[in-house]
C-alpha cells in the first residue's frame, strides 16, 4: 500500500510540475498562486485516466 501511494503521489507531483505548478526557482510561481491552482490541477489528474479510456475506447470520436 505504500509503494502504491508513493507512487501516486510522485505521479500527481510530475503532472502539476508539467502545468508549471509546485516549481521552485525562477520558473516557479508564487506559493499563493500554486494554492489557488491545486483544485484544477487534482481534477484534471484524476480526469486523465477515464478521459484516455475514453478516446481509446472510440466513443470520443464524432460520426461512428
Amino acid at each position: 500500500v505504500s509503494i502504491l501511494v508513493t507512487g501516486i503521489a510522485s505521479l500527481f507531483n510530475w503532472f502539476a510540475m508539467r502545468r508549471g505548478t509546485l516549481l521552485t526557482g525562477g520558473e516557479g510561481q508564487s506559493f499563493t498562486s500554486d494554492l489557488k491552482s491545486l483544485p484544477g490541477i487534482i481534477v484534471r489528474f484524476v480526469a486523465v485516466g477515464p478521459l484516455a479510456l475514453w478516446r481509446l475506447s472510440g466513443f470520443g470520436r464524432q460520426g461512428k
